[in-house]
């Protein structure tokens, strides 16, 4: 999981690491939703100023699986991220394979 962007205040490093954080919930939408898919998903955040991740879109995505793109977007609602003193977007890529570990 890397940040590939962040548009505004909210340091990169910061975003990715609480991205990071989220990875358990990534590994739980795949074992869902796609046993064995491989692939890269790319997720619009937005960040608000609060620390909370206010919106969540799939921007692009390699995995021809709308339920697992939908679940993996979702997860990152419940990310908690750093605060600022604006809000920001920020651009998430995922990839996945099969023996990722959890």
């Amino acid at each position: 999981m890397t940040v590939t962007a962040v548009r505004g205040p909210h340091p990169a490093e910061g975003v990715q690491r609480a991205a990071r954080l989220g990875w358990g919930r990534i590994v739980r939408c795949y074992k869902t939703f796609a046993r064995g898919a491989k692939g890269h998903v790319k997720v619009a955040l937005e960040v608000a100023r609060a620390g909370t991740v206010s919106d969540a879109r799939v921007a692009q995505s390699t995995l021809d699986n709308r339920e697992l793109d939908a679940c993996l977007a979702n997860a990152m609602l419940a990310l908690a991220m750093p605060t600022a003193d604006a809000d920001s977007t920020a651009m998430l890529e995922i990839r996945l394979a099969p023996g990722d570990r959890e």
